[in-house]
């Protein structure tokens, strides 16, 4: 190649943020995008062959999924979409085998500098055309989309972990853009990475189980005197609980009808995804054995609730791509889980915070969101592989 692999890969990230943040054009992005893993992989159509006959049996598999998928489903855009993945991470595969892991740190450096700045700019930008106050951004569809954008360049903070002074103020930087977001569950997720894990003990656990009781009560005191409205939005699953309404709303989520029938006093986005929870739990459990197994296809939750998503990664994956498709996903997610326990206590506290976003929100369907994840983990992954060879 004329450039560096280095200078390609800062290339490459660089110019998917500069997509996502400020390119409405989304189909047309995705051809842009995709055109340039294209012409990387034929460069270096050699490198292909290097590709061990597990991994290409991985790949047809998984293009048997989306066939039937494609069959199942209602979005056909979808297929090409998820297909597309493939060229994603054998770009970043066979990129990541020309680097050492300084390389890595390096490009992690470079990539979330022009991140922070591109950001910034979005920010600014949302400030003239949009108006952040009241939850809109420029170029983001929905704040929620924004924070798990956020999230996903904690993995660079990661790479830089051992200049400790850098990646506590990364840190504390990123989890301010979470804030400003706007996005709840991004801000939560985004503190998971203060974590120690190798801190905790049971007396730990104890006392920060204490304290958290404390201040849900002073909270739960205060809201309800001071701020009725945030009070119904943090506590009312509670107060429905103990007004005894559980009943009446699994008799609803059956019939699939709206969570407002219930009472106002139960409004709160908690509540609401809790009750999608049921409402897509009891229309899977009715299902036929093929169906079950191999899901709804693309886009086939918005058959079971007139389109709404159940705002949860995990259930999401269950209802469109199957049973077959979960365990595989949950095998792999249990296995990194074991790994980062025994091998990279510093990494779990990343995985933990993924793991938290996917069961609260709908990620998968964002092309933008999906590719940044299989573009960051994969470059991670193949950062602690060479990690483990170099030692």
């Amino acid at each position: 190649m004329i450039i560096s692999i280095r200078t390609f890969l800062i290339f490459l990230f660089s110019f998917k943020f500069l997509l996502d943040f400020f390119s409405p054009l989304r189909e047309l992005n995705f051809l842009m995008f995709n055109g340039v893993c294209i012409i990387f992989l034929i460069i270096k159509m050699k490198e292909l062959k290097l590709i061990p006959m597990r991994e290409w049996g991985g790949v047809l598999v998984f293009l048997l999924f989306c066939t039937i998928w494609l069959i199942q489903g209602v979005d056909k855009m979808f297929y090409i979409k998820y297909l597309s993945m493939i060229l994603v991470y054998l770009t970043i595969k066979i990129a990541a085998s020309y680097l050492d892991a300084y390389d890595f740190v390096y490009i992690s450096k470079k990539v979330l500098n022009i991140f922070v700045a591109l950001i910034s700019i979005n920010y600014i930008l949302s400030f003239i055309v949009a108006n952040p106050l009241a939850r809109e951004f420029f170029n983001f569809e929905h704040v929620n989309l924004l924070g798990s954008y956020i999230l996903l360049s904690f993995v660079f903070v990661h790479l830089n972990s051992q200049n400790l002074e850098s990646y506590k103020y990364q840190r504390f930087g990123l989890v301010g853009y979470s804030l400003l977001s706007t996005s709840t569950g991004a801000l939560l997720s985004s503190l998971m990475t203060f974590v120690k894990i190798k801190a905790i003990r049971l007396s730990v656990i104890l006392k920060a189980t204490a304290v958290f009781i404390l201040a849900i009560v002073v909270l739960f005191l205060i809201l309800k005197i001071y701020s009725p409205e945030l009070f119904r939005k943090i506590f009312s699953p509670f107060q429905m609980l103990v007004d005894g309404e559980f009943s009446n709303l699994i008799n609803l989520a059956k019939n699939r009808m709206p969570i407002q029938d219930l009472g106002e006093q139960y409004s709160s986005s908690l509540i609401w995804r809790f009750y999608s929870y049921l409402i897509f739990w009891t229309y899977l459990i009715e299902q036929p054995i093929f169906t079950l197994l191999f899901g709804d296809g693309f886009w086939g939750f918005s058959k079971v609730w007139g389109g709404i998503a159940p705002h949860n990664d995990f259930l999401l994956i269950l209802i469109d791509f199957g049973l077959i498709a979960f365990s595989i996903f949950m095998y792999y997610l249990i296995k990194i889980f074991i790994w980062c326990l025994k091998a990279d206590l510093i990494i779990l506290p990343l995985i933990l915070m993924l793991i938290l976003r996917f069961m609260f929100e709908n990620n998968i369907y964002s092309y933008y969101i999906l590719s940044g994840l299989v573009m960051n983990i994969s470059f991670l992954y193949f950062y602690k592989q060479k990690q483990r060879y170099c030692q």
